[in-house]
């Protein structure tokens, strides 16, 4: 989700969430221009700041707010024990009961966590996937339980490469190459810092990135793109 469409989406609840932050301290947005915060004793809801305003809203019917996404996930990944029972009024009377009913709290330490990776690997075309809700880390499928894993700090994932690359986190775009990859190397062709189906060539100093034919990667010893698969040059499937 790009910043924009969370800016619209947060936008939306603030002037339209039927939920204030009546059970919540005025406090807990406090700086916060736009974000997305758990409740802090309801698993069931989250909490919106918009300009340092907080709102209460709820996930939808079956569904919990799982911290780790900022999103609501199926109860079944991020498991709601049973609801506690209400508590009869001062004014009314409890009927006697022959059975013990064990209290359920609804802190957030109720909320048991199971594995939430796995909803997003229904379905997919390759080994590793980018977390939805973070470019830096991603989805390793692969395994018989998918885990969620974070690249190198300064790194963002590449879905195509199936690897971690230097980028900017906050645009979610892999770095283009240093200006000055020239300044110090004779006219030629090299390899491109990270991307193998692609190389450089310097002129006059001056940097141009060039692309092998699809289907093909550069083999750095000869300078020549033969066939092959980027992701043969992939540092993370190469991890048994």
């Amino acid at each position: 989700m790009n910043s924009n469409t969370l800016l619209s989406v947060l936008v939306h609840v603030a002037f339209y969430a039927s939920g204030l932050a009546q059970d919540v301290p005025e406090s807990i947005c406090s700086g916060i221009s736009f974000g997305i915060l758990p409740h802090p004793t309801n698993c069931q809801k989250y909490i919106a700041c918009v300009l340092s305003t907080a709102s209460v809203n709820e996930c939808g019917f079956n569904f919990v707010f799982h911290p780790l996404v900022s999103f609501c996930v199926p109860r079944s990944v991020y498991q709601w024990p049973n609801e506690a029972q209400p508590t009869p009024s001062p004014s009314t009377e409890a009927p006697p009961s022959t059975t013990n009913v064990p209290e359920v709290s609804s802190t957030p330490s109720s909320c048991q966590e199971s594995s939430w990776e796995p909803i997003f690997c229904r379905g997919h075309v390759s080994d590793l996937i980018r977390n939805p809700f973070n470019c830096t880390q991603y989805i390793d499928c692969k395994l018989a339980t998918p885990t969620n894993r974070e690249c190198p700090p300064g790194k963002v994932f590449s879905l195509p490469y199936q690897d971690c690359f230097p980028g900017d986190s906050g645009r979610c775009l892999l770095k283009p190459i240093d200006p000055s990859f020239c300044e110090t190397r004779p006219d030629g062709n090299y390899p491109h810092p990270y991307r193998c189906n692609r190389f450089v060539t310097c002129f006059r100093n001056s940097a141009r990135v060039e692309s092998c034919l699809p289907y093909h990667v550069l083999n750095p010893a000869t300078m020549q793109c033969v066939k092959g698969d980027v992701l043969g040059c992939s540092s993370l499937l190469s991890q048994a």
